[in-house]
């Protein structure tokens, strides 16, 4: 496995609008690090092809909690991104990394829609998660499951 390097750390940003999602599913439920439920809604982004712009920073993530978990699946999307990536040479360029993850933030925002519109649908009300229900970890299981598995035709 690559050994993935960041060099110095940098801010990455989730949607003002979202941050109570992040808070319930990480912080209330324990379902994942930050780290992970941030790459989730990326690769989500990424896979249905849909970056948003984060119209309002919420709280910040430092880049060093990417480094063990989630930094090849970021990379990979950074690689695979006709407009990011493609050479793999740019990796070694700490301010390329820097503006590639600007562009994952966009996927994050894009997935974390899908994820409110396809998976919480009811238990989202624009503002808020229902803290009360226990199975969102099942729900997003599902519609990854889903979506693997979904004929081509």
């Amino acid at each position: 496995m690559i050994d993935f390097y960041l060099g110095d750390n940098f801010f990455i940003y989730k949607s003002k609008k979202y941050e109570n999602i992040y808070d319930v599913l990480v912080n209330k439920k324990h379902l994942f690090k930050m780290s992970e439920l941030f790459t989730l809604c990326a690769a989500i982004g990424f896979k249905n092809n849909i970056k948003l712009p984060v119209e309002k920073k919420g709280t910040e993530m430092r880049s060093e909690h990417f480094r063990k978990d989630c930094l090849p699946d970021v990379y990979s999307m950074i690689v695979n991104d006709p407009c990011i990536g493609g050479n793999i040479d740019k990796f070694e360029n700490y301010e390329f990394i820097k503006s590639a993850f600007k562009k994952i933030e966009e996927y994050a925002e894009g997935g974390i829609q899908i994820l409110c519109q396809e998976v919480f649908e009811n238990k989202w009300d624009g503002n808020s998660l229902d803290e009360e229900y226990d199975e969102y970890e099942i729900d997003i299981l599902r519609y990854i499951y889903d979506k693997q598995n979904k004929p081509a035709f």
